[in-house]
């Protein structure tokens, strides 16, 4: 299968999945927040190659940004109280100090979906999903038409440039978080690792076995996507201690007590995370390396592909 064909593919398929979760939006089920929200992610990293004119790329890209924005606070509330109910399980803390932290969430996340309703955002999907459909049936037109042309190899090498932009940035943030267990730095590289994964996986044909690398950077995501989640709900608990309307002794030890477990699994998650970086930084190296086809590359073509790629 030919560069042409599997963007092709990946942008239908992904348009597939995104118009799939539409019903479990509207009705606020956990699993389709999260697949429309991956969704609206690879669309991002598929717009800018879609050879439309630099304007249109622009605005559709805000509004997925958009749209990616409103389901990842839904989603986030979603998995946090997923997390309460874990802790609960296992008995992880007192019963009131985890009944006050998952009120506070379940109410925020209901005030979340309100807004979702409110901002219209399951016909702004629709919408999107009309407008990049045209954008599909447009690229499989031209596929064949300018497969040699200076477009055509505009395509292929701008998906090539964007995964070394992306790669350069994981490897960039790593940098910057080096070995402190610091929050902001931590998540820069987990959001660098799933942009460069789904770049990557433009390339990836459909009938081949999973590459190994994007398998390194998924499994890195998922542990700093584990991390942040867990930090969040820390965050969350020490919110609802300082909030406590008058002094209540056993329910402040109680929220302190689910503090400490939870900073110490974060603590767990970091410590693996600096033990596998190096794989990180040896995927994101040789991503990185596909700069050297490009100066191999004609100005027209290169051209091209600084056009496909101005988008973020």
């Amino acid at each position: 299968m030919d560069d042409h064909s599997r963007l092709r593919d990946a942008l239908r398929q992904t348009l597939d999945a995104f118009a799939q979760q539409l019903p479990g939006v509207d009705e606020h089920r956990v699993e389709a927040m999260h697949g429309a929200r991956v969704a609206t992610r690879r669309l991002r990293e598929i717009v800018p190659l879609l050879q439309l004119k630099r304007q249109a790329v622009r605005k559709l890209n805000r509004r997925l940004k958009r749209i990616t924005h409103t389901l990842g606070t839904v989603r986030e509330l979603d998995v946090l109280c997923l997390l309460v109910a874990e802790f609960a399980r296992a008995n992880r803390s007192t019963p009131s100090a985890l009944k006050a932290v998952g009120a506070a969430i379940e109410q925020a996340r209901d005030q979340a979906r309100r807004q979702l309703v409110a901002g219209r955002v399951p016909l702004k999907m629709r919408r999107l999903i009309t407008r990049l459909e045209l954008g599909s049936d447009g690229l499989a037109r031209r596929a064949t038409r300018d497969r040699r042309s200076v477009a055509g190899l505009g395509r292929v090498r701008a998906l090539d440039a964007r995964i070394v932009r992306r790669a350069l940035q994981l490897q960039a943030a790593i940098d910057r978080a080096a070995c402190l267990y610091a929050p902001t730095p931590l998540h820069d590289v987990r959001i660098a690792l799933k942009k460069l994964r789904y770049a990557a996986e433009l390339c990836q044909s459909a009938d081949r076995q999973p590459d190994p690398d994007i398998k390194t950077l998924k499994e890195g995501q998922d542990l700093l996507g584990r991390l942040h989640d867990l930090q969040v709900l820390v965050t969350w608990t020490r919110g609802v201690q300082a909030a406590l309307s008058r002094p209540d002794r056993d329910k402040s030890r109680g929220l302190a007590a689910l503090v400490h477990p939870i900073d110490g699994d974060c603590r767990h998650l970091h410590a693996r995370f600096i033990r596998d970086r190096s794989k990180l930084i040896v995927v994101a190296n040789r991503m990185a390396a596909r700069s050297e086809s490009h100066e191999s590359s004609n100005d027209a073509s290169w051209l091209a592909c600084n056009e496909l790629t101005a988008t973020p």
